[in-house]
């Protein structure tokens, strides 16, 4: 099974939407994680570690990462861009992060 996440940071206004908001989404496979402790603890350690902001005023932030498949280790290869709504990107980033080690 493989492990992703996506996420979404809304700008302030956008063409379907008002209000910023995040919105964080693991998956195994192609099933949605539902809601529990691990997921809570991954979720808020890609914020921490990746720096996920909780609102943006002027930009939308997208980004994904899926499981590197490393023994002991929940490794995540990642990318992420923030662009004004029907703009080109103007900021992006990509790496690898170590989220959780596994007992």
């Amino acid at each position: 099974m493989e492990l992703w996440v996506e996420w979404t940071v809304l700008c302030e206004f956008g063409p379907n939407w008002v209000g910023s908001c995040r919105k964080i989404q693991f998956y195994l496979d192609d099933r949605p994680l539902a809601p529990s402790p691990l997921q809570a603890d991954l979720e808020q350690r890609l914020i921490d570690v990746l720096g996920i902001p909780e609102t943006s005023k002027d930009a939308v932030i997208t980004g994904e990462a899926k499981d590197q498949r490393t023994p002991g280790v929940i490794e995540l290869i990642y990318s992420w861009q923030a662009a004004i709504p029907y703009a080109d990107p103007h900021d992006s980033q990509h790496g690898t992060i170590m989220l959780l080690l596994l007992p």
